[in-house]
């Protein structure tokens, strides 16, 4: 049986330059896990693409099942968690976006060869 701990992946996009990303991270459970801690995100938007398996979370008042390839978002400072639930066997990927500085881009890609 694997643990938490070594199903969890969360990279460090900071390292990389790239800090728009507060978090980006990837679970894949063989086994349930115990419940996700309710909490919020400060001005910052999670999206979450579960790829495989199911799941329930909550926002606010509203539980949301999810299922292989949905998508669940929770919008910035929304209460959100699996509540009783525990983390249920399956592969999810997830990104907590931070709001751009004004007059900041979200990306700087230079293309070369393109005019």
């Amino acid at each position: 049986m694997r643990n938490r701990e070594i199903s969890r992946l969360i990279l460090d996009m900071k390292k990389h330059g790239i800090e728009v990303f507060d978090e980006f991270g990837r679970y894949n459970y063989v086994n349930t896990q115990t419940i996700l801690p309710t909490h919020t995100h400060s001005d910052m938007i999670e999206i979450c693409y579960l790829a495989k398996g199911s799941q329930e979370y909550f926002v606010g008042n509203n539980t949301f099942r999810l299922y292989g390839g949905d998508i669940f978002i929770a919008f910035p400072n929304e209460i959100h968690g699996t509540g009783e639930v525990p983390e249920e066997k399956g592969l999810l990927y997830w990104m907590v976006l931070k709001r751009p500085e004004e007059e900041k881009r979200l990306f700087r890609i230079k293309l070369s060869g393109c005019h």
